[in-house]
């Protein structure tokens, strides 16, 4: 089974998320997958206007959450871009280009993001990339030959908060133990950082990492080979 050759255009806009007992899963293809998805292109603006919840958000141009070993995502692109606003959550917060976060072994070959990231107001951990968010488990992935390309800008503006903030162009967090390897990839998009700043009274060890390729890698071990960062990074 696999999921190819579809093309997404319009929008989709969400609003007024609250607790319901599950995790949200947002993509301009798919949500969640457990299949692969090759050859397929989001031309769909994702807007969500209004998150009040603690519960984890994945956003994804093409994907939001991937979670079965296998389902990789080859050849994607994404122009549509990606709005988050009047969002005052604690929950974990996931938001690329191609795939908001990985949960399981799969691979990122061959995708391009032109479409832009603007959040507003997150006041939890925050992962927001031009390819994939984030990869926090014990899983292995490859992310190659992918470009978050020109109009692929991230910007994020919230208040003082207590928790993390990770943005960069291809990857934003890494984690979890097993391999990551970011082979051949670029990023032309500009980071932005205009978040307030972090309350470091929190015992959560608040940070903030900004990168043109990876963000913050932790707890696990990270190949970057012949990578290239041609866009402006801001911290404000």
């Amino acid at each position: 089974q696999i999921i190819e050759n579809v093309t997404v255009n319009g929008s989709l806009t969400i609003k007024d998320l609250t607790n319901d007992g599950n995790h949200y899963r947002i993509g301009g293809i798919v949500g969640q997958t457990i299949i692969p998805i090759k050859n397929c292109t989001n031309n769909a603006t994702i807007t969500l206007d209004g998150y009040s919840t603690d519960k984890a958000l994945s956003v994804g141009g093409i994907v939001g959450y991937i979670d079965q070993d296998g389902a990789d995502i080859t050849g994607c692109h994404n122009t549509g871009s990606i709005v988050v606003k009047n969002s005052y959550a604690s929950g974990e917060f996931r938001a690329a280009g191609i795939v908001g976060y990985i949960n399981k072994t799969a691979d990122i070959l061959n995708c391009t993001n032109n479409g832009a990231i603007s959040v507003t107001d997150i006041t939890k951990f925050q992962f927001i990339s031009g390819i994939v968010g984030a990869k926090l488990k014990n899983v292995t992935t490859i992310i190659s030959d992918c470009v978050n390309g020109e109009g692929g800008d991230i910007t994020a503006s919230c208040p003082a908060h207590e928790s993390a903030m990770y943005m960069a162009g291809i990857i934003a967090g890494c984690a979890g133990g097993a391999s990551t390897s970011v082979l051949n990839c670029k990023n032309y998009g500009d980071i932005t950082n205009d978040c307030e700043g972090i309350n470091y009274t929190s015992t959560s060890s608040p940070s903030v990492s900004t990168g043109g390729v990876v963000g913050r890698v932790t707890d696990g071990q990270i190949k970057v080979t012949s990578c290239e960062n041609h866009g402006a990074i801001t911290n404000n």
